[in-house]
C-alpha cells in the first residue's frame, strides 16, 4: 500500500510474536535508494522538498505514538529515523473497511447502529486534535470494523498527500474530502475532519456518497439526508448538513460539537414536552368558553329568551376573560424572583462541582464553558512542552466544590515548542523557508557568519540547538552559523 510520500510493508514482530505494518517515508519520484547501504538519497534539486516532507512525516507519526492509549486509532507502536528516512511500526488491525461493512448490511445502516459505530471515531478524532494534528482523510475507506465489533481509524498521511495540487501525488477521497483540500491556499482545520466524518455518516445512513466537494463549489445540489431516508431523525439530518457546509468558517467547528448535536434527540423531545405542557393552562378557559357557547346555542326560545342568552353569553365571556387575565398575571408574578426567594434559593442550593478542562485545547474547552454557573479567566503561561493552546492547569481543580458565580481560572500554554531539525548544508534562503514552515517567528532565530574550513561556503555548518531537541521558540533563540570558506580563495 502506497501514499504519495510513503509505502507500507507487512511485517512480523519476533519479540512479541505479532503481525505488524511497517510504514516507510518514501516519496514517489523524489528519491533513490543506495542498494549497498539502504540509505535514501534525495534527487538533485529536490533536497529542500525532501527534507520538509520528511519533517512533516516525522511530526505526524511522533505525535501518533503519544496516542497509544486511544482505542479508536490503529496504534503506532514505535517510530524511528534511519537511513535518511523514517519508519513507523503500526499494529496490524484485523478488520474490514467500513465501506465493505456497509455493503454487508445491504448498503445502508439504520441511525442507531451508525451512531453506535461512530463512538470510537468521535473519541479518536478528539484525541488527534488534542495533539494539534488533523486527519484529513476520514472516510469509509479509512475506518475499519473487526469481527468482534471494534472500530478503528487509520489512513494517516501528511498534509501534502491530502491536498490537491502539491508536489506529491495527492490521495483524496471523492465525496469525503473537504472543499479546502482542493486548494493549496486554504488552511486545514478541525472543521476539515468534521466534514469528512459528516460525509461518512451521511453515506452510512443514506446509502449515497455525498456530492464531491470540488463540484459543490461550482453547483451545490447535495440532498438533505432525511430526503433520502425518511427514518433518519430530523435533528440528525440538520446536524449533518451543518457539518457539510462548504465554508469551513460556517461549518460545525469541532468533533465534540458535532457529537453533541447528533445526540440531541432527548433534548429536543424534552423541549417539545415542556412546550406542550406550558400551553395547557392557557387553552383550558377557551375550551370551556366554546363548550358553554355551544350549549347555549342548542337551546331554543322566544325573542326575549334570545336577549337573555345574549346577556348570558356576554357575562360568561367577561368572566372567562377575567380568568385568563388572572392566570396570565399569576404566571408572570410567580416567575419574578423576589429578594426572599433569592435568599431561600441560595440557602437550599447544593454545592456545584467544578468541570474538568485540563488537557483540552482552549478552543474546545470554551465550547464547554458553563457560563450560567461560573465566570472564566484565561491566563497565558510559557512553560512545559504541551501543545500550544492546551489548558495545562486550572483553579479550582476539577471535581472540587464551588458556588454559583465563582471564577474558574484556566492556565493555557502559549509556549511554542518545535522539534529541532538538522540545518547543516542548507543555504540561508533554504533554511529560512524551513524555519517558516516550522512556524517559527523571525525573532526566534538568527544567522551568523564564521570563517571555517568545514562545510560548503555560505551554508549552515553549525547550530546552537542540536537536532531532535524540543526547542521553545517563544522564549529561546536559535543561532545558525553560516560557513565562510576563506581558504577557498587562497
Amino acid at each position: 500500500d502506497s501514499d504519495g510520500d510513503s509505502t507500507s510493508y507487512a511485517g512480523y514482530d519476533i519479540q512479541f510474536g505479532r503481525k505488524i505494518e511497517v510504514r516507510e517515508f518514501l516519496p514517489a519520484n523524489g528519491c533513490s535508494r543506495n542498494r549497498k547501504t539502504g540509505q535514501l538519497l534525495a534527487k538533485t534539486g529536490a533536497e529542500l522538498h525532501y527534507k520538509t516532507s520528511l519533517m512533516d512525516f516525522c511530526d505526524l507519526f511522533k505525535n501518533l505514538v503519544k496516542l497509544n492509549y486511544e482505542d479508536g486509532i490503529v496504534k503506532v507502536l514505535e517510530f524511528f529515523e534511519q537511513n535518511n528516512t523514517a519508519y513507523a511500526i503500526m499494529e496490524d488491525f484485523d478488520g474490514i473497511p467500513l465501506k465493505d461493512f456497509i455493503s454487508l448490511k445491504n448498503g445502508v445502516l439504520d441511525w442507531e447502529e451508525c451512531y453506535t459505530i461512530m463512538q470510537p471515531i468521535f473519541s479518536a478524532l478528539i484525541s488527534i486534535h488534542s495533539v494539534n494534528l488533523t486527519h484529513r482523510g476520514v472516510s469509509p475507506e479509512t475506518i475499519f470494523v473487526s469481527r468482534d465489533g471494534k472500530v478503528k481509524l487509520s489512513g494517516f498521511a501528511t498534509t501534502s498527500v491530502r491536498t490537491k495540487g502539491t508536489d506529491v501525488a495527492a490521495k483524496l477521497f471523492a465525496g469525503y474530502s473537504a472543499p479546502e483540500q482542493y486548494s493549496t491556499t486554504s488552511w486545514h482545520t478541525i472543521a476539515t475532519d468534521v466534514y469528512g466524518l459528516s460525509a461518512t455518516i451521511y453515506r452510512c445512513i443514506t446509502g449515497t456518497t455525498p456530492q464531491e466537494a470540488d463540484h459543490r463549489k461550482v453547483y451545490d445540489n447535495i440532498s438533505e439526508p432525511i430526503k433520502l431516508n425518511s427514518s433518519i431523525p430530523p435533528f440528525a439530518s440538520k446536524s449533518l448538513m451543518l457539518g457539510l457546509l462548504i465554508d469551513q468558517n460556517e461549518r460545525i467547528g469541532t468533533i465534540n460539537e458535532l457529537k453533541q448535536r447528533l445526540s440531541n434527540h432527548e433534548l429536543n423531545q424534552s423541549r417539545n414536552k415542556k412546550h406542550e405542557e406550558s400551553i395547557k393552562p392557557a387553552t383550558a378557559p377557551e375550551q370551556q368558553l366554546n363548550i358553554i357557547e355551544a350549549e347555549i346555542k342548542e337551546e331554543s326560545g322566544s325573542k326575549g329568551e334570545k336577549v337573555v342568552k345574549t346577556v348570558l353569553i356576554t357575562a360568561i365571556s367577561l368572566f372567562v376573560l377575567m380568568l385568563l387575565v388572572y392566570f396570565v398575571y399569576s404566571g408572570i408574578r410567580n416567575k419574578i424572583p423576589t429578594k426572599n426567594d433569592g435568599e431561600l434559593t441560595g440557602q437550599q442550593e447544593s454545592p456545584l462541582v467544578v468541570p474538568n478542562y485540563a488537557g483540552m485545547m482552549i478552543d474546545e474547552a470554551s465550547l464547554n464553558f458553563d457560563v450560567v454557573r461560573f465566570s472564566y479567566v484565561i491566563e497565558d503561561v510559557y512553560i512545559g512542552e504541551e501543545p500550544e493552546g492546551m489548558v495545562i492547569n486550572q483553579q479550582p481543580i476539577n471535581n472540587s466544590t464551588a458556588k454559583k458565580g465563582d471564577t474558574i481560572t484556566l492556565f493555557v500554554n502559549r509556549a511554542k515548542y518545535v522539534e529541532m531539525i538538522d540545518f547543516s548544508g542548507l543555504t540561508k534562503e533554504n533554511a529560512e523557508l524551513l524555519l517558516t514552515d516550522m512556524g517559527m517567528d523571525p525573532a526566534s532565530y538568527e544567522f551568523k557568519s564564521e570563517e571555517t574550513t568545514k562545510g560548503s561556503n555560505q551554508t549552515v555548518f553549525k547550530q546552537s540547538v542540536e537536532p531532535g531537541v524540543m526547542f521553545n521558540s517563544s522564549s529561546e533563540k536559535l543561532i545558525l552559523t553560516l560557513a565562510v570558506r576563506t581558504d577557498l580563495y587562497q
